[in-house]
């Protein structure tokens, strides 16, 4: 089973209609018509009724889209795991300073680190 009958199959639940779910994904109608009897085929279970005007989710499809709702989540997961790696100064840092230090510290810290990664964001809170 392709990753990408998943990436067919939630836009349509969701947008339920053929058309927009197509425009979506930037394929065409017949493209995504036939990803999904493919991964029917596949699965061997009808994931949608259809007729000619309207289409809904069987009680299988249902849980398969909620599956692969969840499959793509995982999968963004690992993209944003993968682009941490990439940058080392990419994600959250917490500092904490006592507050008689913080003002003469964390000025010259942060135009340092600023420096050295221009395109970091800072956010300061105090707590």
């Amino acid at each position: 089973m392709a990753l990408r009958a998943c990436h067919y199959l939630v836009p349509l639940a969701d947008k339920h209609s053929f058309g927009r779910a197509a425009e979506y994904c930037h394929a065409g109608q017949p493209t995504l018509s036939t990803q999904l009897k493919k991964l029917e085929d596949y699965l061997e279970v009808t994931l949608f009724e259809r007729d000619n005007h309207h289409f809904s989710p069987t009680p299988i499809g249902g849980e398969t889209i909620e599956t692969a709702r969840i499959a793509l989540e995982a999968v963004e997961d690992i993209r944003a795991l993968a682009r941490l790696a990439l940058d080392p100064m990419d994600g959250v840092v917490r500092l904490g300073t006592i507050p008689t230090l913080g003002p003469y510290l964390l000025p010259r810290l942060l135009s340092a680190l600023m420096g050295a990664s221009p395109s970091c964001v800072f956010r300061c809170t105090r707590t």
